[in-house]
């Protein structure tokens, strides 16, 4: 069996993911609240500047 796939379309849609993944890390780093992200594991997957700073943890 041969699958043709244009590289283009998924370099594109790649882009795109990573562009919507950069602005919404963007709308998070300028929340004036602590904001934490876990994904369904419960496992941290982002968090912003002021969740640090309010619970005195690292990155």
């Amino acid at each position: 069996m041969v699958i043709l796939v244009h590289i283009n379309d998924i370099k594109y849609n790649a882009n795109i993911l990573r562009l919507f993944r950069d602005y919404a890390a963007a709308i998070l780093s300028t929340l004036l609240e602590s904001f934490l992200v876990m994904d369904v594991d419960l496992k941290v997957v982002t968090t912003n500047q002021f969740f640090y700073e309010a619970f005195q943890v690292k990155a």
